[in-house]
């Protein structure tokens, strides 16, 4: 899978010439946060799924929402009679919600109609916001790798054609910054269903 140094790389081939003064390594990196920005305003999410980093304990009702999730789909519960354990049982939505209180967004189960399974795993599977990046080490989200280059591309070759656009490299800039928004736009226009909020999902409120 590509890295953030990997898009980066990919950007600065297309500068010509490539140039570490006009344009910095953490300047494109902003750029890519940006794209990024505007694919989770545009309502693009990537599916999810929790690590069953929850266990269900007697007599406890709420549980806190996984860090990271957006939207929530289903939830399961552990059959610890396979090996490794599975998670094939669906939890009814009419037997949870999302709530949230003065911190953070919470699962709140139904105690009359919904028997707490003690100490088994819950599993959650949902969706989450694009990711934003910290260190160009990162690995990218999947299946957005050629919208973050398109995007931040054209605003980097925007950035660096604002200069002199009589200049023709100005120009041959300012061509490929358009050329490039052209790309963006579409993908972002195109996404697949795979990217779009399921209907069946609910939100996670302040996320």
């Amino acid at each position: 899978m590509a890295t953030v140094q990997t898009l980066i790389d990919r950007i600065f081939d297309r500068m010509r010439p490539a140039d570490y003064i006009e344009v910095s390594i953490p300047q494109v990196l902003s750029f890519i946060n940006q794209a990024a920005e505007v694919a989770r305003g545009s309502g693009w999410v990537l599916h999810m799924e929790d690590d069953e980093s929850l266990t269900f304990a007697e007599n406890t009702w709420e549980y806190a929402v996984p860090a990271t999730f957006a939207y929530v789909e289903s939830l399961r519960i552990e059959d610890e009679t396979t090996s490794p354990s599975t998670y094939d049982a669906h939890i009814p939505r009419s037997y949870w919600e999302i709530r949230i209180n003065a911190t953070a967004p919470y699962f709140y189960f139904n105690q009359r109609a919904f028997p707490i399974p003690v100490d088994k795993s819950l599993k959650v599977i949902g969706q989450k916001r694009p990711s934003l990046y910290t260190v160009i080490t990162a690995t990218v989200d999947p299946g957005m790798e050629a919208y973050l280059t398109e995007m931040a591309s054209h605003y980097a070759l925007s950035f660096m054609s604002a200069g002199n656009p009589t200049l023709e490299l100005d120009r041959s800039r300012l061509a490929l910054s358009q050329k490039s928004l052209g790309f963006a736009e579409a993908l972002l226009s195109r996404h697949p269903a795979e990217f779009r909020v399921r209907p069946s999902s609910r939100l996670v409120p302040g996320r």
